[in-house]
């Protein structure tokens, strides 16, 4: 897309860097609020300041826990990472993934987590009023809140828009490895691990993840405890948070791919100008979900798609309010 090609108005609202649009973007704003409004139903007191702390900590690379081990040397580039301060709070502008996965936009991460968390506690909900079974709510949520959070230290934006996605040892593993440091439960800690490979699919590549990441911070705690067996192969719970995370995973990726590939044919068909289509694609994605565009494209012709969403991007983005997000758990809105 070259820059007599769209008005002024797009390049206005993607001048700035991406980490300011989300706080502007009601759906980010939404799902963030989501989360925290999530995190109050913890009803242990210490699990919830536990897992609040650990949040804060993305803000302040003084407050990790893995960025004092000395066997994350061995990786430069991501020990950098975890050690540097961002310019933003990554609570708010993290992408979800890295692109061309899902939700690989400025606040993707609230996003993906929020999604995850809805249909993990629809489960909750289904297997307790179906089934009578008694699940421990509180664990739950904590890990679905959590079993991303390196990525808001890993997944890192440039000031152009551009994404530095490299995971080093995987975003997975870093998460699992700070929950030991910090002494979060290994009941906690393993249902984490069972997110992505799954307890009931795959205990295999479960255990290998828990075994990586406990040799991450093995010169800071014993993780002896981590690597036990409590049973999570028959898990409800951990079913529970793996159906969880896998209920938007597939189609989300499919579909930004197939999305952004449709957008780039209309605004960049040469190929040229990519900082720009990164601009307009992120600012895009503040307003509309992948899924609405999803449709939009394929009901519009290719002026008409343009002519959408250069209405839509020609009005100020709305101005939404932060949400008083708990403060007496001292977790800050801005």
């Amino acid at each position: 897309m070259s820059g007599n090609a769209a008005p002024n108005r797009w390049i206005d609202l993607s001048a700035g860097a991406p980490w300011e649009l989300p706080r502007h973007s009601e759906r980010i704003v939404r799902a963030r609020g989501y989360i925290f409004e999530s995190l109050q139903e913890i009803k242990d007191d210490r699990l919830r300041f536990s897992v609040t702390d650990m949040l804060k900590a993305a803000t302040s690379p003084d407050r990790i826990l893995i960025a004092r081990s000395k066997l994350l040397d061995c990786d430069e580039r991501t020990a950098r990472k975890f050690r540097e301060r961002l310019p933003y709070d990554p609570t708010w502008a993290a992408p979800g993934a890295r692109r061309p996965s899902h939700h690989s936009y400025p606040g993707g991460w609230a996003l993906h987590t929020a999604l995850n968390l809805r249909a993990a506690k629809s489960l909750v909900k289904d297997a307790s009023s179906g089934k009578n079974a008694k699940l421990d709510a509180d664990t739950i949520i904590a890990a679905m809140i959590l079993h991303d959070w390196a990525k808001l230290r890993l997944l890192v934006w440039g000031p152009d828009h551009s994404l530095d996605g490299d995971e080093g040892p995987g975003h997975h593993e870093l998460a699992l490895a700070e929950c030991m440091a910090r002494g979060f439960s290994p009941r906690l800690v393993q249902l984490m691990a069972g997110i992505h490979g799954g307890w009931w699919t795959n205990p295999g590549a479960v255990r290998k993840s828990l075994a990586d990441a406990a040799h991450l911070v093995s010169d800071l705690v014993d993780t002896g405890t981590y690597l036990q067996d409590l049973g999570m192969e028959t898990s409800l719970e951990s079913w529970i948070v793996h159906q969880g995370e896998r209920s938007w995973y597939a189609p989300s990726r499919s579909l930004l791919a197939a999305v952004d590939d449709k957008l780039r044919r209309i605004f960049a068909p040469d190929g040229g100008a990519q900082e720009s289509f990164a601009r307009l694609r992120n600012t895009v994605y503040m307003i509309f979900d992948e899924f609405e565009l999803a449709e939009l494209l394929s009901r519009e012709a290719t002026g008409e798609v343009k002519g959408v969403l250069e209405g839509a991007l020609s009005a100020t983005l709305p101005a939404v309010g932060a949400f008083a997000l708990f403060r007496e758990e001292g977790m800050d809105a801005e």
